[in-house]
């Protein structure tokens, strides 16, 4: 292998590694905002205000909203494994 071949190959391992790494950040923001959603779901089914809700998740008016619809639309089983995943949430913060 040349001293170019080797440059080359050194230049698409180091971008491979920047490559995975930027998808496991990712991967770990995409779910730490399903995890906001989740717990935001549980508390607007327990009739909590929306305001105080975008306070603790962070979450705008319209991921809200959207999320309203599908609190229309989900079995009162789910609600309550949402719920129970968002007092475990919720404890673990305090």
């Amino acid at each position: 292998m040349t001293g170019a071949e080797k440059l080359k190959q050194i230049g698409r391992d180091e971008g491979i590694r920047e490559g995975i790494l930027k998808g496991h950040q990712e991967g770990r923001q995409e779910g730490r905002r399903e995890g906001h959603k989740e717990v935001a779901r549980a508390m607007l089914t327990k009739g909590i205000d929306r305001a105080i809700v975008m306070q603790c998740t962070g979450l705008n008016e319209r991921e809200l909203d959207e999320l309203t619809h599908w609190t229309s639309t989900i079995s009162p089983a789910k609600k309550a494994g949402t719920l129970a995943r968002c007092r475990l949430f919720m404890t673990s913060k305090a």
